[in-house]
Parts: structure tokens; sequence; C-alpha cells
């Protein structure tokens, strides 16, 4: 069922006031903390964002895979001529708000000089990635022989496992040390 069907239209546009210079249709009922208008929650039926509800009233459901991406930027817009169906994907690259986060992101990591274990991001230190991050070497080298030797560690404990699941191991009674302790008792 889409939205559209569970919600009656004629409340919905009751509650929607066009804007004469944009063109949006504002909502002017319940508004989540996050600018979308919602409608819904009364008589156990489930709350839904209104711009979907009239966008699957007029055009039908929004294809699977696909949500509605604001392309007048306004989030309590309901104009389904300001709302196009998009991947989550192209719908995050379009967004303004993480534009802007990814910028800042980066100019925080070109104003670091040092990793975060203090070795110094210059020439010989840094790996510059394909998408623009960059890697520090040291890190890196510490990071393969930590590697390594959880590895060889993995490998020295399967070994000793093999070995013990042959039986047990039968100590001379020539052999000094507490090695003797690991022999069952003759009588036993």
């Amino acid at each position: 069922m889409i939205y559209g069907d569970r919600y009656r239209y004629d409340y919905i546009m009751a509650r929607i006031s066009p804007c004469p210079n944009t063109g949006c249709w504002l909502w002017a009922g319940s508004v989540k903390s996050n600018g979308y208008g919602q409608v819904g929650g009364k008589f156990r039926i489930k709350k839904c964002h209104v711009h979907i509800a009239v966008f699957e009233h007029l055009h039908g459901p929004v294809p699977k895979g696909l949500e509605l991406d604001h392309l007048c930027r306004v989030r309590s817009c309901c104009n389904p001529d300001h709302l196009e169906p998009v991947t989550r994907q192209e719908n995050c690259r379009r967004s303004p708000m993480l534009r802007a986060w990814a910028v800042r992101q980066q100019e925080r990591q070109k104003a670091k000089t040092r990793c975060k274990h203090g070795h110094p991001f210059d020439e010989a230190n840094t790996r510059h990635r394909p998408r623009g991050s960059r890697d520090c070497r040291a890190c890196g080298r510490i990071r393969a022989k930590n590697k390594a030797a959880k590895k060889a560690m993995e490998a020295n404990r399967d070994a000793v496992e093999a070995s013990a699941a042959d039986g047990p191991v039968l100590v001379p009674d020539g052999v000094p040390g507490d090695a003797r302790d690991l022999v069952p008792a003759a009588g036993a």
C-alpha cells in the first residue's frame, strides 16, 4: 500500500500553503526536528513524510531502491514537481550539507602535520590515496608487523593444538623438570 492511499489527500492539501516566489508547497502541519513535514500517527496509522504521501498520491509509488530528492532544497516542501526519485548515493552527493561537511573534513585533515601516533606527515612518511586521503607509512609498517606476528602466533597455536590431538605425550623417567608431571602414573 502506498502512503498516498492511507491519508486523505484533501486533509493534506488543506495544510499546504503555496509560496508564490519559489513555487514550493510548504507544509503548515507537524514538522519533524529535521525539517520534514509529517502526517499520521492518529488512529494507529503510521506516521510518514508528507512529501512522500503527496508524490505517491499524484505519481504512484516511489520506485524500489530510490528515494525522493528535494530539488528546491526546502525540506518542508511537498510540491511533486520539486521532487525527483534518485538513489541514496545520488541524494547524498547532491546534499549541500554533506558537501560542506566533506570540505570541512578535508581542510581539517590537510591542516594536520602529524598522524594520531605522532609520526610526521612529510613526503617520505605520507602515502596519498586515490580519493584524496593520506596514510602514515610508519603506522602502516607497524600494522603490517603486528599482523604478521598475530598470524605467526595463530599458526603456532594451531600446530600445538594439532599435536595435542594426537594423544598424550609419554615422557621417559630420565627427563628432568616438570615434564614427569604430565605422564600418568603407572597404576592409574
